[in-house]
This record gives structure tokens, sequence and C-alpha cells, in this order.
């Protein structure tokens, strides 16, 4: 799905811009990104990704899901909160498309990424409670439509994902899976842990969480690889492809985890408090919804992984065992920590 300068000069034409140069930028693991220099100035161009442009890639995009995106971004913008909305086309609209993809247009705002020290992780656990708070008025009441369902939350993006197969069906495979790879036989020895997080998350989990705690629109990626920062202050946060109406603690275990632990280990409490307590600052959130912490952790991971294995189950070519074994350690974990976790954050 590489872009051409031909193609970024005939997509500006729908803006009435006049491209003069466009660099590919290297953030972004599935849709492309293009720096694109105009006589007005920068803008950053974004090409939406198809299912199997990028091998591990199998997430389906339409007009309706992505204009969703841009929804929210226009909203939180509009109230103050430190985003980049798309710039309407010569017609009036956000989504431009071409050549049979889907391109949004967006004036470009530089930070630097992946900073990783506390102050900007308070800072970011702040911005974070007070998204959270503006967006529990969002007008549009749906959900974003093939992303999140609550009743199998570990299943979260798999709905609009093209060719991964459900939990149950990917389970299965990998009982049955006989390794004629590195891949696969670490795939089959280590089943055993994302089944018993499947078990964990369909027993455990409670089944009020969703009529008990606030559902507002998550970012969906929310931690610093998609915070910008300029002087150690955060001045821009990027990429809400994967946004969607969720529980609150999703996002904000996520952050939690990058700060306060090895991406979702060996949590630091003294940390997690702190970046709690700047949540609150903005958001106020209960020991009972701060109990579902390791879950929520389980959800992410739990999906990633089951994306991988998705793709290897329909691609045996696919070779993501470094990947995998990334994701899989801190899962091993949370699994073997789950009740402690869950205690000590409800007592935050």
């Amino acid at each position: 799905m590489e872009s051409t300068m031909p193609e970024v000069t005939n997509v500006l034409e729908h803006y009435d811009m006049e491209c003069i140069d466009s660099e590919r930028l290297k953030k972004g693991h599935s849709n492309s990104k293009f720096l694109v220099k105009t006589r007005d100035g920068l803008y950053l161009l974004r090409k939406y990704s198809k299912p199997g442009d990028v091998r591990f890639s199998r997430k389906f995009r339409n007009v309706d899901t992505v204009a969703y995106e841009h929804f929210v971004l226009e909203y939180a913008a509009s109230q103050g909160f430190p985003c980049v909305a798309p710039l309407p086309n010569s017609q009036g609209q956000t989504i431009t498309e071409h050549n049979e993809y889907l391109f949004a247009l967006f004036p470009f705002i530089d930070g630097e990424t992946r900073v990783s020290t506390m102050k900007v992780g308070l800072q970011s656990a702040r911005l974070l409670g007070k998204f959270h708070r503006l967006m529990a008025n969002f007008p549009i009441a749906n959900q974003r439509p093939f992303w999140g369902y609550k009743t199998r939350i570990a299943q979260w993006f798999h709905q609009n994902e093209v060719g991964i197969g459900t939990a149950d069906e990917i389970m299965e495979w990998c009982k049955h899976l006989e390794p004629t790879t590195e891949t696969e036989e670490y795939i089959s020895a280590n089943a055993i842990v994302l089944e018993e997080a499947l078990n964990a998350l369909a027993q455990e989990f409670p089944a009020d969480a969703y009529d008990q705690f606030p559902v507002v629109v998550n970012h969906g990626d929310y931690y610093q690889a998609n915070i910008g920062v300029v002087d150690g202050q955060v001045n821009v946060v990027y990429d809400f492809d994967d946004c969607t109406k969720e529980l609150r603690m999703y996002d904000l275990a996520k952050i939690v985890g990058y700060h306060a632990g090895d991406c979702g280990k060996k949590i630091d409490f003294e940390k997690a408090r702190e970046l709690v307590g700047a949540y609150r600052q903005e958001s106020e959130i209960s020991g009972r919804e701060l109990a579902l912490f390791p879950y929520m952790l389980f959800a992410e991971k739990v999906h990633l992984l089951l994306g991988v294995f998705g793709v290897v189950r329909s691609n045996p070519e696919y070779n993501p065992l470094g990947v995998m074994q990334m994701m899989l350690e801190p899962l091993k974990w949370l699994v073997n920590n789950r009740a402690e976790l869950s205690g000590q954050f409800a007592r935050i």
C-alpha cells in the first residue's frame, strides 16, 4: 500500500493544495503516514490500510468507522483536548477516497514520543482523566461501527478484523496444532496461558461492570508511543485509530502499566498510586473500578495475542515469534498475580 509522490499529489488536489515534497514517516504499524510539505506549511497525510496490506494487520475500516474516529477528534479538540482534528477537503469532508483507499489530512504537530519519565506519565494520566471526563458528554450515543462488544471483552477488536477468527476457533486450532515451525511450537507450548487468561476473563470479570461503571470513548492505545512531548510537557495526543466506547480502566490500565511497571508486570504501587491520583484530578474513579486493572490488561494482551495467533493460523509463513514472546511473558505474570493486583488496586 506504499504511496508514491504522484498519489500524494493527487490526494492533495482534493484539498486545493500543491505538494512540494513528501516523506513517509516510520511511525505507525499499519496505516501509512506522510509528512507533506506544501506552500501553506507542513501537514500529515494518513492512508488507511486494508486487511492484508501489512502481514499482521487484518483490521477492517470503512467510511463509517473512520468517520467515527474523526468525530471523536473533532469533539475532543473543540473541548480543549490537545489532539489534532482532520481537515476538510474541498467538498467539506474529512475523508478523501482515492484509488479505493481512504485518506485524511491533518495539521502537522511535532512531538517526541516514548518519553517514559514519571513527570510525563503523571501529565499523561491527568490528561487521560480530562479526556474521559469530556467524552462522557460525547454527542454520539452509538458504539463505533464494527468495534468492541462487552459480552466477551477478550475479543474487543476482533469483530473488525478480517480472517482472524473467534477466540474459540483460535483456541481449538491451538489444541490440534501439529507444529512444523518454531513459531508454531511456541504457540502450542504456551496456548495454555492464553486459555487460562480467557477463562479468568469469562469467570472472574464482574458481570455487572458495564452497568455499574462509566462507559465512555477510550483512546484505545493510550501510552507514550502516541503521546507527544515538547520540552518535558505533553503537547499532543496522536493516533485515535483504535478509539471505541469502553470501560475507562482500559485506557487507564495501559498507561499505569507502562509507567508503573514493565509494560504491565512488576507493578510499582507507589508509582501506580501517583498515576491514579493524577487521573483523579480530572475524573473520580472508585476502588471497585480500579480493581478491574489486571483484567483490562488481560483484555489488551489477550486480544493482541489472539490476533497474532489468528494471522499465523491463516498464514503459516508469518513468523512473529519475538512479538509473541514480548506479549506472553507479561500475560503469564498477570495471570499468576491477578488476585493480588486486583485487591491492591481496589485499595488505592
